[in-house]
Formats: structure tokens, sequence, C-alpha cells
């Protein structure tokens, strides 16, 4: 069974932080992303999949993204070309992982193999993303 869908906006990259009392929290606009990415996964599930259960397919999964994003008003890049600063690709992949956990699986452990991308983008920055839930016997 595969899902495709898009999300619109600027993705965030999943970091979490320390204070020095030893609390772990993220960012706001990493938990909006990761909103936005669940709420794009159930609307694309439940219009490609019928009778799919939400967070409940415990078998493999793979996983390709293409993350586009927007340069800042002081540099120029091409669109498509090559993203080479931060953030770190793992990071938005994690971010993914974690908007998608509970929406379309029951733990990120489930992912066997993930293509991802990042590049610029002068237009609307965003994520395109594929997920595969493997079929097994």
């Amino acid at each position: 069974m595969i899902i495709t869908f898009s999300v619109p906006g600027t993705p965030q990259p999943c970091q979490y932080r320390q204070t020095t009392k030893g609390i772990i929290y993220q960012k706001a606009a990493t938990k909006s992303w990761q909103k936005a990415v669940g709420m794009a996964a159930m609307v694309a599930a439940r219009e490609q999949c019928s009778g799919f259960k939400l967070g409940m397919y415990s078998g493999p999964i793979e996983g390709w993204a293409i993350f586009r994003l927007q340069p800042s008003k002081s540099t120029k890049h091409d669109s498509g070309a090559t993203h080479l600063q931060k953030p770190d690709i793992t990071n938005l992949w994690k971010g993914l992982e974690d908007g998608l956990k509970h929406i379309l699986w029951a733990d990120d452990c489930q992912v066997q193999s993930a293509f991802i991308q990042k590049m610029w983008s002068n237009g609307n920055p965003g994520a395109e993303i594929r997920i595969d839930l493997v079929e097994y016997e």
C-alpha cells in the first residue's frame, strides 16, 4: 500500500534541546511542522487507502521524502539546486517520522529504508512524501 502526499510550509528538523536542569523540549515550530505532516498524512491515507486504520500498521515501511527549503533573502540559489547547509537531512527525516508516528505506523523502528533529499526552492517550501507500507506474510 502506497501513500503519497505533500506538506506545505518550511520543513523543520527534529532537534531536542536540554535545559541546564535536564528538561528536554522541542521548538514550537518543530511541533507545528509535525502536526502538519500528521494531518496531511491522515487525509491522504483516508483518500488513498480504504479501510486503513490510522496508527495500526505494524509491518515494514519504506519512505521517500524530498524537502524543499527556502533560501534566506540575502542568498540566491536556483530552485532544485542541492542544499548543503543546515538543517541536517537526518534531522528533517526524524521530524517527518515523529509526525507520522501513530498516524501511519506504530513506531519509527518499522522504517526499513528511506530515500531522503533536500533542495532549495525559490517558490513554495515544503515536502513531497511517499510512504510504502510493505506487504509481508
